[in-house]
């Protein structure tokens, strides 16, 4: 299901984070890792994720520009 608005600026106010026990899984094993609910959403860290699927992430401090890399 597509939210959206994930990106926009925010209100202003403070907002709730959670700690999550969400699963995640590849295959059919189950992955346990940091996630938050904030405002009824689970959020994962684009590094655990992509760790657990052999992608790439890297950072470009001088463009301040995340990289994702699958072909590694």
């Amino acid at each position: 299901m597509a939210v959206g608005g994930e990106l926009a600026a925010g209100d202003g106010t403070a907002k709730q984070v959670l700690p999550s026990a969400a699963p995640v899984y590849r295959g059919w094993m189950e992955y346990a890792m940091p996630a938050y609910t904030i405002n009824g959403s689970t959020y994962f860290k684009l590094r655990d994720l992509c760790s657990l699927m052999d992608i790439t992430v890297g950072w470009d401090d001088a463009t301040k520009t995340i990289t994702v890399d699958s072909t590694k």
